[in-house]
């Protein structure tokens, strides 16, 4: 399953001022002499250049939203039990769903209409009692409610030990949330395909205190793993971040990952890997640009997972990089090997603390050598961003990318999860780019 617009605020504020800046940039170079490294710009208008997977609702890392998909049933291959089809939301799409995506409660049925509930009441008659006696059960069973009635009615019949601990789940003895009502089902999707996963996540403090929905897309992303790679989940759910609790950037790469494994299979290849050890901003951005691909380009995705540099094993150190994949898969193909050679890639990062966002990353990927200046520019214009609107920077990961890999005779675009400009305005010269390189950034 899976949803995420990388730095939409960011691209709004900075469009306006970039656009502005480069066609000022674009009209004093008309007006003497032609720059001499190429012809004038035009006056670009940053716009994604991929699509890329949303990110929650209430994540700071924005990106443009993808198609929505829904979950797969377990395969008759599985041999376990058919559940009610449950449309769950896709864990790349954004948290607000189209109408009719997820039924109103337009009208209530007794539990006993249900299918199955009579051969329940006549085979474990104390869990059938412990169901129908859940409030959101005794008042009517609503359309969203049936659906996970229904799956504690399967998994009741097929796995009794786990129906029960499933049923100790104390936000299922009162009113049932949307959220909540999505998880029952998921939850008894990943008992019938991984159980010891389901049984590691029942004893979770996160998920007996309530379902929120971040943490709902994660489950869910989680069970799409668990569907062709059981082993793999379970190694997922058992990471030091995975069981205390999830914040933004962990429940973007748990969904990123589900939604890799959906659309291709991969996403278990991933798991184990050195770079989850621990969650940082361009894990998470590396995921999302991974999830792109696999979306838009599963041939090109594929071809990634096999390079030596990703089958080793991907670091830390070497996400920033990945984060660029989707969009230099647009705009320069050729660049893409390249990027995946660590060798050929240079890092600069820096933290920097803004006065209502906090602290966040700035990261500048080149493949020449360049400025010294060009982290000052930067910084100076995520602050500047971030005062002019009044708000929260809403990312905590700013990704700029040096090279020949902007839309042609455009000086710098932004494709959402990064910002790309021609490496002619990494410089600190006596040149027209150097000249207006802040203006370019702001």
């Amino acid at each position: 399953m899976r949803f995420s617009v990388g730095l939409v605020l960011v691209a709004v504020g900075g469009a306006i001022l970039g656009a502005a800046a480069m066609y000022f940039y674009t009209e004093v170079s008309r007006g003497s002499e032609p720059l001499a490294s190429r012809p004038a710009m035009s006056i670009p208008v940053p716009t994604a250049t991929t699509e890329a997977p949303a990110t929650p609702s209430n994540t700071p890392n924005i990106v443009p939203t993808p198609t929505v998909t829904s979950t797969p049933t377990p395969s008759a291959a599985s041999a376990g039990p058919v559940l009610p089809q449950i449309p769950f939301p896709s864990p790349v799409a954004q948290r607000t769903f189209e109408p009719g995506e997820r039924p109103a409660a337009l009208s209530t049925r007794d539990f006993d209409e249900l299918p199955r509930v009579s051969f329940l009441r006549r085979s474990d008659d104390d869990i059938y009692q412990t169901i129908a006696r859940l409030p959101w059960v005794l008042d009517g069973v609503s359309r969203v409610e049936s659906e996970p009635a229904q799956s504690l009615v399967t998994l009741a019949l097929e796995d009794p030990e786990a129906a029960r601990e499933l049923l100790r789940m104390s936000w299922l003895t009162d009113d049932l949330n949307e959220d909540e009502a999505w998880t029952v089902g998921t939850l008894a999707y990943l008992a019938f395909d991984s159980p010891e996963t389901f049984r590691r996540i029942a004893a979770l403090p996160w998920t007996a205190d309530g379902i929120d929905t971040d943490e709902s897309w994660a489950l869910g992303s989680l069970s799409d793993i668990a569907l062709d790679a059981p082993n793999a989940a379970e190694q997922l759910a058992s990471y030091p971040w995975f069981t205390d609790g999830l914040h933004t950037d962990e429940v973007t790469v748990v969904t990123a990952l589900g939604s890799i494994s959906y659309e291709t299979g991969a996403g278990a290849d991933l798991v184990g890997m050195n770079f989850l050890d621990s969650i940082e901003p361009s894990d998470a951005f590396a995921l999302m640009s991974l999830e792109s691909l696999a979306y838009d380009s599963p041939a090109v995705l594929g071809t990634i997972l096999a390079h030596p540099s990703v089958e080793d094993g991907i670091t830390n150190d070497e996400t920033a990089a990945l984060a660029l994949l989707q969009d230099v898969q647009t705009t320069n193909p050729d660049m893409v090997d390249t990027l995946l050679e660590p060798s050929n890639v240079q890092i600069e990062r820096r933290t920097i603390g803004l006065p209502l966002a906090g602290d966040a990353e700035l990261a500048i990927v080149r493949l020449q050598p360049g400025a010294a200046r060009s982290m000052e520019l930067l910084e100076s214009a995520v602050r500047f961003a971030e005062h002019f609107m009044g708000e929260p920077l809403p990312t905590n990961f700013v990704l700029l990318f040096y090279a020949d890999a902007v839309i042609p005779n455009y000086a710098g675009h932004n494709s959402g999860l990064n910002m790309t400009v021609h490496p002619d305005f990494d410089s600190n010269d006596d040149s027209d780019e150097a000249h207006f390189a802040p203006f370019i950034l702001a």
